[in-house]
C-alpha cells in the first residue's frame, strides 16, 4: 500500500493530483505550519497577459498552524476568483461542464482555509476518477516531527511504501523508512503539454498551472494526459 502525505494546497497544480494518483491513500497534512505566500492559498492560471496568481486572502500569525488559519471572510475574494477563471477560460472546450461544481464550492462560506482546500481537492479528485483514500492528518492525531512523524503515519494506515514528491531528497531521512520497515519511493514529474486556450497575445503553453486549467482544457482525457507525466 503506497501511501504519500502533503499539505492541502488551493487549487493544486497539476503535479499533486498526479500524486495522488499514484498513491492508495493520501494524507492531507492539515496541522502542519502554515508558510506564507507559498501553494496553501494561492495557485496559478492562465491568462492574455500570461500567469495569474489566484490568491485566498488569510488571517494568520506566525507560527499558526494551518488547521488554525482563516479565510478573510471581508474581502469578496471568490467574487474575483470566479469571475477570473470565466474570463480566461470560457472559451476552454470544458469550461461549461466543470464551472458550476468549481463555482458552487467557492461560493460557500468558509472559515477555514484548510477546509476549503480539502473540500476543492476531494471534489476535483473525485472528477478526475482517482480512486485514492483522503484522509486528513488531524483525524490521525499523530504527534512528532519530520521524518519520524510520516513514518508514524504510514504504519497507523498500514502502508509500506512512502511516496515523496523530489524535492524530499533535500530533508528526509532515508535510512529511518527502511529501518521502519517501509520502502521510500520518489515521485517523477514532468509537467506533460496539453492543448492549453490559446490568446491573441499568449499562445505559448504555460506548464504547472492549477490543475482546473488542464481540466477545462482536456475535460474526460485530463487523467490520461495527467499520467504522461512521470511514474513512480
Amino acid at each position: 500500500m503506497i501511501c504519500a502525505i502533503h499539505q492541502p494546497q488551493y487549487l493544486a497544480y497539476v503535479g499533486y493530483f498526479h500524486k495522488m494518483a499514484l498513491c492508495d491513500a493520501f494524507v492531507l497534512l492539515n496541522d502542519a505550519q502554515y508558510h506564507k505566500n507559498e501553494w496553501q492559498n494561492r495557485n496559478r492560471i492562465k491568462t492574455a497577459q500570461g500567469e495569474q496568481f489566484l490568491t485566498v486572502p488569510v488571517n494568520y500569525s506566525f507560527p499558526q498552524l494551518l488547521s488554525e488559519v482563516t479565510v478573510d471572510s471581508r474581502q469578496k475574494w471568490a467574487k474575483k476568483h470566479l469571475a477570473a477563471l470565466e474570463m480566461n477560460y470560457s472559451r476552454a472546450p470544458f469550461f461549461k461542464q466543470f464551472f458550476p461544481e468549481i463555482a458552487t464550492i467557492l461560493s460557500r462560506e468558509y472559515h477555514s482555509l484548510s477546509d476549503l482546500n480539502a473540500t476543492l481537492i476531494k471534489a476535483i479528485a473525485t472528477i478526475l476518477g482517482l480512486r485514492c483514500s483522503i484522509v486528513l492528518a488531524s483525524d490521525l492525531k499523530i504527534k512528532g516531527h519530520s521524518t519520524q512523524r510520516l513514518i508514524a503515519i504510514c504504519k497507523a494506515l498500514s502502508a509500506d511504501t512512502y511516496l515523496s514528491g523530489p524535492g524530499g531528497k533535500q530533508y528526509l531521512d532515508e535510512n529511518a523508512f527502511p529501518t521502519a520497515g517501509i520502502s521510500l519511493q520518489y515521485q517523477e514529474f514532468t509537467c506533460p503539454q496539453y492543448p492549453q486556450v490559446a490568446f491573441k497575445e499568449q499562445k505559448t503553453f504555460i506548464p504547472n498551472l492549477s490543475i482546473i486549467d488542464l481540466l477545462f482544457n482536456c475535460g474526460e482525457k485530463s487523467l490520461e494526459i495527467l499520467m504522461t507525466g512521470g511514474a513512480i
